[in-house]
């Protein structure tokens, strides 16, 4: 739900969110999904660091200064 993401987010309706889809790669076989919404605002050049090969964290980490305090992970069966 878009206006549940601006929420938590805190971005007002109709700010810029970047969204990003990234495999997750292990042993050179896919194994998960990371999806990613950011505020464009407080994530310059988010997209260009998302397209490399470092791992979310890390960009976050190394780039932004921040530590993540908590993910949601969601069990999906295909």
């Amino acid at each position: 739900n878009p206006m549940t993401v601006f929420q938590k987010l805190s971005a007002g309706e109709g700010s810029p969110v970047i969204y990003v889809e990234r495999l997750i790669w292990a042993d050179n076989k896919p194994i998960g999904l990371d999806t990613i919404y950011v505020s464009e605002a407080a994530f310059p050049d988010f997209i260009q660091k998302a397209a490399s090969e470092k791992p979310l964290y890390h960009i976050l980490k190394e780039d932004y200064g921040l530590e993540v305090a908590e993910a949601l992970w969601k069990l999906m069966e295909f």
